[in-house]
């Protein structure tokens, strides 16, 4: 039986820590939260038109729906906790990784699963087609979403019965990027890997100012972000991770707080009872 090199580091599954299930509980709840902001601004536009029409309990129930225009955000949680969980088994320590390995379980990870959720999604658009529903130009976007191309081609569209796929080839980008990184970082120092996150997001920014304004779903935007959360995982095994208080705290509260109010003003006023 050949034992593996002992010059590798297999990437197996992270450490366990229950704090990062929390954290994936709230971005998830989040993300339902504000994909539900249609419906909770026509209340909330509703109400706003007649107050004298609704009971006090209901007038204060509804600013509570506020915060929902801020809720996409959370999924730029979603990629800093990506970095961090693939990054934290190898996490301060220097020998190279397997990538063969992590290869592997990446793929077995996230292909066949998102493959059966487009399959499905294509069965629900045919049975829709069949009912008459115009479906014209999906079938293009179903085959490139299949192989995770759909943020690069027909200008980024979506599967229409599930556009939030359109997150699966940014992380899938991610993982091909990880292995520069790790060479970059590990190779050529923290600098030179800092850098290179950067300039993933300039070459985003770059995208669409030439007018190719579908990269801005693509990795090349979320370069730094998702990388933040490697840095994070290496200073948490190093035992330098940064302490949460109360100050922290307070700013990440306050500081969104006219946003959220002035986010919310306008998407009420812009829909319609």
């Amino acid at each position: 039986m050949v034992k593996p090199s002992p010059s590798l580091e297999p990437i197996a599954k992270p450490p366990k820590l229950p704090g990062l299930d929390v954290l994936r509980g709230f971005a998830a709840l989040g993300v339902a939260w504000f994909h539900s902001r249609v419906d909770l601004w026509v209340g909330f536009k509703a109400i706003h038109a007649d107050p004298s029409a609704y009971s006090t309990f209901d007038r204060a129930l509804s600013y509570l729906s506020l915060p929902a225009s801020q809720m996409g955000g959370v999924v730029m949680l979603f990629f800093i906790l990506s970095g961090f969980c693939i990054h934290l088994p190898i996490a301060g320590k220097n020998r190279p990784p397997n990538w063969w390995a992590y290869a592997v379980r990446r793929f077995l990870r996230i292909y066949p699963a998102y493959l059966i959720v487009v399959l499905l999604c294509l069965l629900g658009s045919l049975v829709w087609a069949s009912a008459g529903v115009d479906q014209s130009g999906e079938l293009n976007v179903y085959a490139a979403s299949a192989v995770l191309a759909q943020n690069w081609l027909y200008g980024g569209r979506q599967i229409a019965i599930n556009p939030s796929l359109w997150t699966i080839p940014v992380e899938v980008e991610a993982y091909i990027f990880y292995p520069i990184l790790i060479w970059a970082w590990r190779g050529q120092g923290l600098a030179i890997a800092v850098i290179l996150a950067c300039s993933m997001t300039a070459i985003g920014v770059a995208f669409f100012a030439f007018g190719h304004g579908q990269a801005s779903a693509t990795f090349f935007k979320y370069g730094v972000i998702w990388s933040s959360g490697a840095w994070l995982a290496e200073a948490y095994a190093k035992g330098r991770a940064p302490i949460w208080t109360s100050e922290v705290g307070a700013f990440y509260w306050t500081v969104p707080a006219p946003d959220i109010v002035n986010s919310g003003r306008e998407e009420q006023g812009s829909i319609s009872v």
